[in-house]
């Protein structure tokens, strides 16, 4: 042998010990990986990859099991550098990007996986299961529909397209995919969905009580029965009663009665048509005005695209201004018009909105502007933490009963957060926490204060056939973006109403 080749083998020997070892830990890794310790299964892989970093096997691995999302990703994205042709890469990638909420990035991964392994169950549902997750449930419903339309046979695809069905407002459509998961595969969690799509496809009926109390000292008592029915899958009727009390410690109590047709449509699960038409009947007492038969509705339009980063939310209602026994006795009413247009910034969303309010009473007409803007920044599809700006104005100032500032700015951070899917339980929270400056009409701006809000909303389904819903709201501000002020100084508002929706066979 030359000296030439002499050398080059002293060279090649270590680096074939190297993945000897190599091979020998990796079988050493997928032992103890078989026996489900994750954190030694971690270390094993990590000691494989630093005697050969080309093993793609526990590359993979310790994608797999580190419970770092930016490590994982650079691991996933090394792997298909050493096997760009699996498509099963892809899918673990994209279900990664699903998971942080990379809606777009994951669907090109499973793209990619789709060229490479056309047909596949793993791909097809699996992307199916990317858009369920990111907030795309129609296009979830469409995906798992066209695998089912030529594998009709899949249980597992049928109970997760019943379960989307009933995410997108379709509890028909979700009792019949149900169906056919539990004929060819009984189970007790499918079983007790099915109960719960039947129960939101039966009519139904709804008692609700609650209230709200604020620092003047003015309480409202109210109480309602509803009832709807479907008339179709995603199309519901029905009818409202409801009846308030509203007192206060210095005055004679007045009350509010109204009786209204429903109307519910939800033909896309992107888009949302709400509304109700009746009659409002205020009676005051011990003020000298007489009681007052008045119109009340409102319209409620909801669109989101389907990458669920634009939306478009406009509405119109009249109501009575129900805050206090005075504002009652002064026929207060409220006619206001608004909107609530969201919009992709990069990463972030953008949201502008704007309402204009007629408010009437006695003798006298005023008109509020509300105009906001908000920067958020969504960490998921149910989380995101944003900057917000209010700006509500009154044309005049009044004597009817409720603060009518010049202007009233509010800046402000905010939090959105939502848990469950409603099987069980849903609970969303928005908060926010800021500062607020008023100025009289006449008067200069005033100095920043303290401007805190809450809103929360929870569901529990307490049986198949019943539905709990709780709302809670309250303020700890001089004036209220949603509700309506009746002083300017230190003003707290809190109101809960509890809801039972019980289905009828």
């Amino acid at each position: 042998m030359s000296g030439a080749g002499y050398a080059a083998l002293l060279c090649v020997l270590p680096l074939t010990r190297g993945l000897a070892q190599g091979v020998t830990r990796l079988a050493q890794a997928d032992s103890i990986y078989q026996l489900g310790d994750r954190a030694a299964s971690a270390r094993a892989y990590a000691a494989v990859l630093r005697l050969d970093p080309q093993s793609s096997r526990a590359t993979f691995r310790l994608a797999q099991l580190t419970r770092d999302p930016a490590q994982a990703l650079r691991l996933y994205r090394r792997y298909l550098e050493l096997q760009p042709r699996d498509a099963w890469g892809y899918v673990a990638l994209g279900d990664l990007l699903a998971r942080e909420g990379k809606r777009a990035e994951a669907l090109r991964e499973y793209d990619i996986a789709a060229q490479l392994a056309p047909g596949e169950r793993d791909v097809t549902v699996g992307r199916a299961r990317v858009l369920a997750r990111t907030g795309a449930p129609q296009r979830a419903a469409e995906a798992y529909a066209g695998w089912l339309a030529d594998h009709p046979g899949d249980a597992e695809a049928w109970q997760e397209l019943g379960k989307v069905e009933l995410r997108i407002g379709k509890p028909a459509a979700a009792a019949r995919a149900l169906q056919h998961a539990q004929a060819l595969a009984p189970d007790p969690t499918t079983s007790i969905r099915l109960r719960e799509a039947r129960a939101q496809a039966a009519p139904s009926l709804e008692p609700t009580g609650g209230g709200s109390h604020d620092s003047d000292g003015n309480r409202v008592t109210r109480f309602g029965l509803s009832g709807d029915l479907a008339v179709a899958d995603a199309i519901r009727v029905g009818v409202q009663a409801g009846h308030e009390r509203i007192s206060a410690s210095s005055v004679s109590p007045a009350s509010l009665n109204e009786l209204s047709a429903r109307l519910a449509l939800r033909p896309r699960a992107a888009l949302r048509i709400d509304g109700s038409l009746g009659v409002l009947r205020l009676e005051p007492t011990g003020f000298g005005s007489s009681p007052l038969t008045t119109p009340g509705g409102r319209l409620r339009l909801r669109l989101r695209n389907s990458a669920g980063s634009a939306a478009l939310e406009a509405g119109v209602q009249r109501a009575a201004l129900d805050a206090s026994p005075v504002l009652l006795a002064q026929h207060a009413l409220r006619t206001e018009v608004g909107g609530l247009l969201t919009l992709p910034l990069g990463p972030l969303r953008i949201r502008g909105d704007g309402r204009v309010a007629q408010l009437e009473t006695i003798g006298e007409t005023n008109h509020r502007t509300r105009l906001g803007a908000a920067l958020a920044l969504p960490l998921s599809y149910r989380f995101e933490l944003s900057g917000q700006y209010h700006r509500m104005s009154f044309a005049h100032q009044t004597s009817a009963g409720y603060f009518a500032p010049r202007l009233a700015e509010t800046l402000e951070a905010g939090s959105y957060v939502e848990l469950g899917d409603g099987a069980p339980f849903t609970l969303a929270l928005d908060l926010g926490a800021g500062a607020q400056r008023l100025a009289q009409h006449g008067a200069q701006m005033g100095p920043w204060q303290r401007a805190l809000r809450l809103y929360g909303y929870l569901t529990a389904r307490i049986a198949p056939a019943t539905q709990l819903q709780l709302e809670v709201e309250a303020y700890d501000a001089a004036v209220a973006p949603d509700a309506v002020s009746t002083s300017a100084s230190g003003w707290r508002y809190a109101s809960a109403m509890l809801s039972l929706r019980l289905a009828i066979p």
